[in-house]
């Protein structure tokens, strides 16, 4: 059975509601980022449109929630209206993952993860995210 991404309403305020107990991550109005078990989990707010300086903040915080490490990080792409021409820049050379295994079920997810393959970063879409977080581990599932 598939299993596909959770549907988040909104971003909640960290720690917020919902969030486990020693939880470690950084929540905006655009995307919650969570670290866990050497794993970076990144939730894009439901139709956003993603902008330069929200992919540079969610950069930032890949690299204060990583301890120094090159973690992998699964990102749920939950729909976006689209990418501004800088935030698509922004994103290419984005180098500090060992993977991205980027989740989503619509075509404009397939549209920003063809974009994403072409960065420096090993990137793969699923709409599985079991199979995501699998891969992004190193499991080597394939989509």
């Amino acid at each position: 059975m598939e299993q596909r991404a959770p549907a988040r309403t909104s971003c909640r305020a960290c720690p917020g509601h919902g969030h486990a107990p020693g939880w470690r991550g950084r929540c905006t109005a655009s995307y919650c980022i969570e670290a866990r078990h050497g794993l970076l989990l990144h939730w894009w707010a439901p139709s956003s449109f993603l902008t330069a300086p929200t992919i540079l903040s969610s950069l930032e915080a890949y690299r204060a929630l990583s301890d120094g490490y090159a973690l992998p990080v699964v990102i749920h792409l939950q729909e976006p209206r689209g990418i501004s021409p800088a935030g698509r820049a922004a994103m290419l050379e984005a180098t500090q993952n060992s993977r991205v295994a980027l989740v989503g079920n619509g075509p404009v997810d397939r549209v920003l993860t063809a974009f994403s393959e072409g960065g420096l970063s090993d990137t793969r879409y699923f709409e599985s995210v079991v199979h995501a977080e699998l891969w992004a581990r190193g499991a080597g599932v394939l989509s």
